[in-house]
């Protein structure tokens, strides 16, 4: 996970750099170069350092803002540490939402309040992500999140809206398979078994995801053999 985790991100950091860099950005991207040696050797505490020294020393621009997205990298991946990820992020997301980075440290904010349980925060971080200007790449999954938000603070009604939300706007992108499992869930915690198995006859007929199909027809029957069960337990004298 955390090597494919890391193509990923070498991709979205080296991608698109097509122009010769000048001294001064060579000069920036020396240290940068080494953090990601280090990044792909799984020498975290040596990338730690170096980033911490990198971040302290650049100036404002993309560089250091690199810099700090390797930092939370290191923190959030190598250590599985998201408080101590959650510091190099404050000045990166002061940048939003223009800044080099900015938008995949937001996103990054968001979901390490997301794991830390911190619903309301996260909620409230992932509704920023969403303002965010140009690709909207991540609309989709904010949205799903909220509704993963309010959903853990039994805001059921309101998760619902997400979620369908989510289904109807997007209805190709991976995120509408799981938004229409996260709408059976919702009515299975309401105990409305009839719009859940609505839901489930639906993402079987159109999820093109083996798997989520697979879970669909299991969670079917079994609502099946319990209404069955309770339905023959009703006439028991």
């Amino acid at each position: 996970m955390k090597n494919l985790y890391l193509v990923a991100f070498m991709t979205l950091l080296l991608g698109g750099c097509h122009q010769a860099p000048s001294p001064a950005t060579q000069l920036e991207a020396a240290p940068l170069e080494r953090i990601k040696e280090s990044l792909r050797q799984g020498r975290y505490d040596e990338a730690l350092a170096l980033e911490k020294d990198a971040s302290g020393q650049l100036a404002a621009g993309p560089a250091k803002n690199e810099a700090l997205f390797l930092q939370t990298y290191t923190q959030m991946v190598g250590r599985g540490d998201l408080g101590g990820a959650r510091v190099p992020l404050r000045p990166l997301v002061a940048t939003f939402p223009s800044g080099f980075l900015s938008v995949e440290g937001q996103k990054a904010l968001a979901d390490c309040h997301f794991w830390q349980g911190h619903y309301q925060t996260s909620a409230k971080e992932y509704r920023k992500l969403l303002t965010a200007s140009g690709t909207g790449r991540w609309e989709s999954y904010a949205l799903f999140q909220i509704g993963l938000c309010l959903l853990l603070e039994d805001k059921v009604t309101e998760a619902l809206d997400c979620f369908q939300n989510v289904v109807d706007r997007f209805p190709k992108d991976p995120m509408a398979d799981a938004a229409q499992f996260s709408i059976v869930n919702s009515y299975l915690k309401l105990q409305d078994l009839k719009n859940a198995k609505t839901q489930l006859h639906h993402l079987i007929t159109a999820s093109q995801d083996p798997f989520l199909k697979t879970q669909a027809q299991e969670s079917l029957q079994q609502i099946v053999e319990k209404e069955t069960f309770e339905r023959e337990k009703s006439v028991t004298p």
